[in-house]
């Protein structure tokens, strides 16, 4: 097992990092079974599989669940590509503990390769699997015996992970590791690890804290941004277009709850009146209610606007959403797609000069998607794409949606094997 990179060896790690675009295999006899039956079964190229697998992993609701589903998982461990990360991540909760286990190189493999823009499709629940497998190997009936030198490597290899990308809940646990009392080579080894990894975390909660300041996000944000180093700028813009896509959809989300409870009241109303016996003064009651509910009329109008064309308001426009996506475009890569995807479905469609630059990068990403490239866009990147292309032939030019991009959409979507976009023709697009 090598020993622990220091913080700045680990930035000159990661800055070599590139997506392999041919399938190198891991050897492993179990692993190596898994590909050769897949293969099989499916009359792929070993090169051919990867991408298929990727594709059948992202298709299924609950990964890992069933022989089926395993030997996917086997086999997507079998390659050393950085875009098996995920699913052999998600897949964690759902293995069996020998099927674990047989996975735990590949996964140690691909997490030394993480650099801090990499939080940008790290999501919570991969997170979560991570740390849930490391605080197992701290519990008191298993340190007794000393692990393995495959899960120390994994161990190790996580919490850099969770230390290069700021994961602020694994503060704790480093911590955990760091006091704990052991006597085991291994179980040292980690722990030691623990140690230097809890340093670099801490350093990394700091620079945030200093990154989301005042003067740094609102006083020349361009200037502030051109001054990081690439991988804490792509971090710190992707967390704030989050956040601002979070709190827009969240506003979204209220309107949604006040109309049903103005239709809820309104029938209520109705109802009570009938039931009663229809009067005068009820009606008058009636009357007086509807006045008072007569500005959310423009709301419930607004929702059935809406319904026709679901990209004029996707959420209201903001002018610091729209500093943080230009700020965002000079980093474009396929990593920050379905960040910019979330900030273009808030903005919404406009002339403006930023939101069309915004479009035209987004295009190009689009259309360097590859089979198995699944992990870059989200399901709600997905729908808002599904949205372009069903509403595009209705469009007559009420909003500026170029062609290329209507058409980029449907080629990923294609490309990534979208099953909810079968019913979209190739020739759907043309006006």
């Amino acid at each position: 097992m090598g020993t622990l990179l220091t913080p700045v060896e680990l930035e000159e790690e990661t800055i070599a990092l590139s997506y392999p675009q041919e399938a190198n295999l891991v050897v492993s006899p179990l692993l190596e079974e898994a590909i050769v039956v897949e293969c099989l079964q499916t009359g792929l190229s070993r090169a051919e599989l990867l991408p298929h697998l990727l594709n059948q992993f992202h298709a299924k609701k609950r990964p890992a669940q069933g022989i089926y589903a395993e030997t996917i998982v086997l086999a997507l461990a079998g390659y050393s590509d950085k875009r098996t990360l995920i699913p052999l991540l998600a897949s964690l909760p759902y293995l069996p503990s020998d099927k674990k286990q047989a996975i735990l190189p590949a996964l140690a493999e691909q997490l030394w390769l993480i650099e801090p823009e990499d939080t940008l499709i790290l999501h919570k629940k991969y997170r979560d699997n991570l740390r849930r497998e490391i605080q197992k190997a701290t519990t008191e009936h298993t340190m007794q015996t000393d692990i393995t030198s495959e899960e120390a490597d994994f161990l190790v290899a996580g919490m850099k992970a969770l230390a290069t990308i700021g994961d602020a809940k694994s503060k704790r646990l480093l911590h955990r590791w760091e006091n704990l009392s052991t006597y085991t080579p291994n179980r040292a080894t980690v722990r030691s690890a623990a140690k230097e990894c809890l340093r670099l975390l801490e350093e990394r909660l700091i620079q945030r804290e200093q990154d989301r300041s005042p003067n740094t996000l609102h006083r020349d944000l361009a200037d502030n941004i051109a001054k990081m180093e690439r991988g804490r700028a792509v971090a710190l813009l992707g967390e704030q277009i989050q956040s601002q896509v979070v709190a827009s959809r969240r506003v979204v989300r209220k309107f949604k709850w006040i109309r049903i409870g103005l239709i809820m009241l309104l029938v209520g109303s109705l109802i009570l009146v009938l039931w009663n016996g229809f009067k005068s003064e009820d009606l008058s009651v009636l009357i007086m209610l509807m006045l008072t509910l007569n500005p959310f009329m423009d709301i419930l109008f607004q929702s059935r606007h809406k319904r026709e064309n679901p990209l004029i308001t996707a959420g209201g426009t903001s002018a610091f959403l729209r500093t943080l996506t230009t700020a965002l475009i000079p980093f474009a890569e396929k990593r920050t797609l379905s960040v910019l995807l979330d900030g273009l479905e808030c903005l919404g469609f406009s002339s403006l000069t930023e939101v069309q630059n915004l479009i035209a990068i987004v295009t190009n990403l689009l259309q360097k998607l590859e089979p198995g490239d699944e992990q870059y866009l989200t399901e709600e990147n997905r729908e808002f794409l599904r949205q372009v292309i069903r509403y595009y032939p209705t469009n007559n030019d009420e909003l500026p949606i170029p062609s290329a991009f209507v058409e980029a959409s449907q080629d990923a979507l294609h490309v990534l094997q979208d099953t909810d976009s079968n019913s979209f023709a190739k020739g759907y697009i043309e006006k």
